[in-house]
């Protein structure tokens, strides 16, 4: 006989449980995710936006900080792309979702 339980399942779209799971506690990775947003904050790219109309500023944030990770793992642009596809760590110290497409090579050079 089926049966309701009240157990704690998660949800495919509870990403902070997944997380946990995939990025060891030990990687660089997780260091980055803690400790990059206190270097560079959203606040410090409000000024080359205009407020009402256009993109945010949390894309400029996310864009610094892959061109930070492109430095540190030396990936060219195309590699970087792939990185952000499917390297599930990468993905987490950017913040991204785990289905979020990842992001193009174009988008790194118009950045910089």
């Amino acid at each position: 006989m089926y049966r309701f339980d009240t157990s704690n399942q998660g949800s495919f779209f509870d990403y902070e449980g997944l997380w946990e799971r995939l990025v060891p506690q030990d990687s660089v990775f997780r260091l980055f995710r803690e400790y990059a947003p206190i270097l560079i904050q959203s606040e410090d790219f409000s000024g080359l936006y205009c407020e009402d109309n256009g993109r945010p500023s949390h894309y400029a944030l996310r864009m610094t900080l892959a061109c930070l990770l492109q430095q540190m793992l030396d990936e060219s642009d195309r590699g970087m792309e792939v990185q952000t596809r499917v390297n599930v760590e990468v993905k987490y110290a950017l913040g991204m979702a785990l289905d979020e497409p990842g992001i193009d090579h174009a988008s790194f050079c118009v950045h910089r």
